[in-house]
C-alpha cells in the first residue's frame, strides 16, 4: 500500500555501533570473570588452610 519506504544506508554505523556494544559487553564480562575467579582462589586457598589446620589438630590430638 505505502511501497517502499525510503531508508538510510547506514549499515556501517550500525554494524559499527554493534561491534562497540560487544567489545564493552566482553569487557565487562571479562572483568567480572576475573574478580569472581579471583575471589574463588581466595576462598579455595582459605578452605585448604582451614581443612590443613584441622588435620594437624587432630593428628596432635591422636598422638
Amino acid at each position: 500500500m505505502f511501497g517502499t519506504i525510503p531508508r538510510r544506508n547506514n549499515r556501517k554505523l550500525r554494524l559499527s555501533n554493534w561491534f562497540a556494544r560487544e567489545r564493552d559487553g566482553d569487557m565487562q564480562s571479562f572483568d567480572v570473570q576475573g574478580v569472581a575467579s579471583g575471589v574463588g582462589v581466595l576462598l579455595r586457598a582459605v578452605r585448604h588452610d582451614l581443612a590443613r589446620r584441622r588435620s594437624a589438630r587432630a593428628i596432635a590430638r591422636a598422638a
